[in-house]
């Protein structure tokens, strides 16, 4: 049995998931620059000859290995880990696109780039949100105070809204501004609410290969200057139901936040 007969896609004529299949499945691309059938498999005659071919072969399941490995796991900027040529990434870096298809040439960008930044950047369990304590999170057209120190439950893209370009700073490859960030969901609804106004719209396929910024001014964001304890509470208390209604010197430090008023 050959990596057709078990690649899912390829069996249901969905040509395009292949390598995302693949590297869900292994933590690698073992297909070709079309897929690992060249769009080839014919889903009917496969299908028969599976039900009334050698009742001793059996499917073979792939092992689901592993999340995909940080930044640094991605090969070179010229090839990937599997010595493939590393596709056309355009104005992101290359070690932020670990593919051998061109930026540009995507049928559906929107989807693969949150495909692959979920591969690239699991959130680790029990993960403090990444912008706890911060005066200026985010970026964009109005970086926000962070919050008390919530779980991070989500993967954001940001200030840069194109979700092809997953940089992270913190994998040391590049001088480049963040654009991913693991934060909880009242930082990533406030800043979506306070920033998503000042983007213009924008075509995900014509637009895929140039980065989406806000109108006027754009941040980079901030991940070293700290905001007063007293401003992370009142933000809490605005953004949720049971955020804390006060605050004193001698109150709870709720996520441990080192900021700049201690």
């Amino acid at each position: 049995m050959n990596f057709q007969e078990i690649c899912l896609p390829c069996k249901t004529g969905h040509h395009d998931e292949c390598e995302n299949f693949w590297l869900d499945a292994l933590g690698e691309n073992v297909a070709t620059d079309i897929c690992c059938c060249g769009e080839k498999y014919e889903p009917a005659a496969e299908i028969k000859s599976f039900i009334f071919g050698d009742e001793e072969e059996k499917p073979v399941k792939a092992k689901k290995l592993d999340a995909a490995p940080a930044l640094e796991g991605w090969g070179t900027p010229e090839l990937l880990p599997n010595g493939k040529a590393r596709g056309d990434s355009g104005y992101i870096d290359p070690l932020a696109w670990p593919s051998s298809q061109n930026i540009g040439s995507l049928r559906d960008p929107l989807s693969t780039g949150r495909k692959r930044v979920a591969e690239m950047y699991p959130i680790p369990k029990g993960k403090t949100c990444e912008w706890a304590g911060l005066a200026a999170a985010g970026g964009g057209a109005h970086p926000i105070i962070g919050c008390v120190g919530y779980p991070a439950t989500d993967l954001h893209h940001g200030p840069d809204k194109n979700t092809l370009n997953n940089m992270r700073a913190s994998a040391g490859t590049s001088t480049g501004a963040q654009n991913v960030h693991q934060i909880c969901s009242f930082c990533h609804n406030a800043w979506h609410t306070a920033n998503d106004p000042d983007y213009p719209k924008r075509d995900y396929v014509e637009d895929q290969d140039q980065p989406w910024l806000p109108n006027g001014q754009v941040y980079d964001h901030d991940p070293d200057t700290m905001a007063s304890k007293e401003d992370i509470y009142r933000v809490d208390a605005e953004r949720t139901p049971g955020g804390r209604k006060d605050w004193t010197d001698d109150g709870p430090d709720w996520a441990g936040l080192d900021t700049d008023d201690e």
